[in-house]
């Protein structure tokens, strides 16, 4: 299983400024949607060999990532799409299914993180 190092709150913090826990778990929800159909993606071009294909969804799996603040989960990603650029041999299938159980875990930390940002709120 992968590590998340860390979950960057600004942007949570940012996001419940602008339109409360609302929008906070409406970019989560978002967030999971897109990421998911990009590693879908990801999965398809890897098995189809399809590097150009691959490395497109991962860059869109980054970009997903960026938005939410999931700044520890970013450097693997980045190793994903570097191997993917330099036409390494490695077992792609698994690198995606860690990510897919590492995006498990960011989803749930966000969801945690929002209700905390949103009680603090409440306290405040």
């Amino acid at each position: 299983m992968l590590a998340i190092d860390y979950i960057d709150a600004s942007v949570l913090v940012r996001l419940n400024k602008i339109g409360g826990a609302d929008l906070m778990e409406k970019n989560i929800s978002m967030f999971y949607k897109h990421a998911s159909k990009n590693l879908e993606l990801a999965w398809q071009a890897a098995k189809g060999r399809d590097g150009a294909a691959l490395i497109q969804s991962i860059h869109k799996l980054q970009s997903a990532i960026w938005a939410v603040g999931a700044k520890g989960f970013i450097s693997h990603v980045d190793k994903l799409e570097k191997a993917a650029e330099k036409h390494e041999k490695l077992n792609y299938h698994a690198l995606l299914e860690e990510l897919a159980a590492g995006l498990i875990v960011v989803r749930s930390r966000l969801e945690n993180l929002a209700k905390y940002i949103t009680n603090e709120k409440i306290l405040a």
